[in-house]
């Protein structure tokens, strides 16, 4: 089965847990009460014609309303359901949104786009920050998050650049501060799981899980290895021993450490993964109503779940009898948001089927969706659209990504604060107004960079003589989570020549030691929590530059050749500081980051116009 694209591709913060289910929603609304309409009619009075029209009228009034008070209920107790009367679309260039109907309802400005929830959706703009807008495509919460969750429950929790997550409401004010989680996730069944990072005595730094309410209140401690958001009441936690069991909202443990896997309740059931890696149902006592013998399941929806079994799939009822025989190759998560049709994939294209297993759309497309509100989300060659229950379009394959129509519940934003002080008092401690580690700004030589050598390696190991820069691998600790990985100096020309004394039968040297030093490249590795902070890292080195040589802080730019627009490098810190009589560039590389200093103007306008000019900076190509 094909996973189909989110508006925005987020790739877990965390490593990967144990498949948790992500989507679960909430049971059902109960059913709609008997109207009180009074038996009896009043006495000795003539019903008068227009009488019976009108009871009938208010009657059917009544069952309306009561009707779509109950959609309400349901489609609020459905946790994953998102809005779907606009659909995010990517158009190869920008996100944007589609209505109901098929027609462009919010011109394709974002570098990306989420579903709505809650009447809101989450969008970033080409300076890589996130905001909200509404379904008029106003922005309602402005876009100053470095990132930001979906809102959910009313709520969202959202970060700025360098600080810590707080939550916000609709209206984006501010609700209280997370001042203790390292990440946090959305609310679900009003609480929200959150982790932060503990010191163990055995496994050194590592996460430890809890949940908190609406006002900020821990009301579970962290304590738990993995945790999985509460549906239906329960959540899903993890042990030292990695082992899975459930709590209840006041974190007692209802259902013991026992599980390889599992999934969250729903329909009053949890899928559970035995010791030999077979799946079966648990209840809300942990008691096995379907014995575990299907190789992968999803949860249970409206009563029917979907069970993998010798490497074809179908349908289960709540009995663990197949409704639909395991004949497809692949389906999808299963008859979600009490629609009747389940996505299903034979001989590598994909179709629908109803309820009882019979093909109502057939196979034809490469991938597909859920359908949600009557429409779906599918693939045909490398465009996506939308279809009506009918199979037919309302949408025709154009876009190059369309999102499934399911909510990401399980996304968490990550705190952006991190203490670089201590980093940046070590490392530049020979950074001065006129030095750059050590060597002055106004034209550096060969021997500068001897008399400073500070590495771990010796001076004349690092020269070769017909190259005119010099390469060392200190990989020097600069704290115990940032280490100078590589340094590069490059030099105007040669840097010694060595020639063969045949007087004395031996070689000898020639340093050019008032070779000038073009440029200085430091490379740092970053591990544990800084490895999860570099662009606050490199936020804190460029101000401390700043403060000491002056200059404008200012973005690299990179030409897109599709357009006159232009992109961030992969929304990552990527900036100048330009000086004057020196130049920098801080740059955000992964969990990495690099500072190229310039004391030559020309190498450092060179460096610049290959970037703007779509080049890829010492390769040409690459990194």
């Amino acid at each position: 089965m094909e996973t189909m694209h989110q508006g925005q591709p987020m790739p877990p913060v965390l490593p990967p847990a144990p498949p948790v289910n992500s989507i679960p929603p909430a049971p059902p609304a109960p059913p709609a009460q008997p109207l009180p309409f009074p038996d009896a009619q009043p006495p000795k009075k003539k019903r008068k014609k227009w009488v019976l029209p009108l009871v009938i009228g208010l009657a059917v009034a009544l069952l309306a309303g009561a009707a779509i008070a109950l959609w309400l209920i349901f489609r609020s107790a459905d946790p994953f359901k998102p809005d779907t009367s606009l659909i995010p679309f990517f158009d190869g260039k920008k996100w944007g949104y589609v209505d109901k109907k098929g027609a462009v309802a919010i011109p394709a400005t974002y570098q990306a786009a989420d579903l709505f929830s809650d009447g809101r959706a989450r969008v970033q703009t080409k300076d890589g920050k996130w905001g909200f807008i509404d379904e008029k495509g106003n922005s309602v919460i402005s876009f100053k998050y470095a990132d930001a969750t979906i809102f959910h429950d009313g709520l969202a929790f959202v970060v700025e650049e360098g600080g810590r997550p707080y939550c916000i409401d609709k209206n984006g004010k501010k609700v209280f501060d997370c001042t203790t989680a390292e990440a946090v996730c959305c609310f679900c069944d009003g609480l929200a799981r959150f982790y932060t990072i503990e010191e163990d005595k055995e496994d050194g730094k590592v996460r430890k899980y809890g949940f908190m309410d609406k006002k900020g209140n821990i009301v579970i401690t962290p304590q738990f290895r993995d945790a999985e958001n509460f549906f239906d009441g329960l959540a899903a936690v993890c042990n030292e021993d990695e082992q899975w069991g459930f709590i209840d909202k006041k974190g007692k443990m209802v259902i013991n450490y026992q599980f390889e896997h599992v999934y969250g309740f729903t329909d009053g059931l949890a899928a559970c993964c035995s010791s030999d890696d077979k799946w079966g149902f648990i209840d809300k006592k942990g008691k096995y109503v379907i014995n575990p013998q299907f190789d992968y399941v999803f949860p249970f929806f409206d009563g029917k779940a979907v069970v993998y079994q010798d490497e074809n799939c179908g349908v289960i009822d709540k009995k663990g009898k197949f409704i639909i025989n395991p004949q497809f190759d692949h389906c999808e998560v299963g008859f979600m948001y009490g629609e009747k049709l389940l996505a299903v994939c034979q001989d590598d294209k994909w179709g629908y089927v109803d309820k009882k297993g019979k093909m109502v759309i057939n196979p034809q497309f490469d991938a597909a969706g859920v359908f949600c509100d009557g429409k779906a989300v599918v693939r045909s060659g490398d465009k996506y659209g939308i279809i009506d229950k009918k199979g037919q379009y309302i949408v025709n394959p154009q876009y190059d990504r369309m999102p499934d129509l399911i909510l990401n519940l399980d996304y968490m934003v990550q705190s952006q604060f991190y203490d670089a002080s201590k980093f940046l008092n070590a490392f530049m401690e020979d950074f001065s107004s006129s030095e750059v580690d050590g060597m002055s700004v106004s034209n550096p030589t060969l021997r500068d960079v001897r008399d400073n050598w500070h590495y771990n390696t010796s001076f004349e190991s690092s020269l070769y003589s017909y190259s005119s820069s010099i390469s060392v691998s200190p990989y020097d600790e600069i704290t115990d989570e940032i280490s100078l990985s590589t340094v590069k100096y490059d030099f105007d020309g040669q840097l010694y020549s060595r020639e063969f004394d045949w007087d004395y039968y031996e070689y000898y040297n020639t340093y050019y030691w008032d070779r000038e030093c073009t440029s200085v490249k430091y490379d740092f590795s970053l591990q544990d929590q800084a490895s999860n902070r570099s662009k606050t890292i490199c936020v804190a080195l460029a101000n401390k530059l700043r403060s000491i040589y002056g200059g404008t802080l200012s973005d690299v730019k990179e030409d897109n050749e599709e357009d006159d627009d232009y992109y961030y490098h992969d929304n990552s810190y990527f900036k100048k500081l330009e000086c004057g009589r020196v130049n920098f560039v801080i740059e955000e590389q992964g969990s990495g980051i690099i500072l190229r200093v310039y004391f030559d103007e020309n190498e450092y306008q060179s460096y610049i116009d290959d970037r703007n000019g779509g080049g890829y900076g010492d390769y040409g190509y690459g990194y």
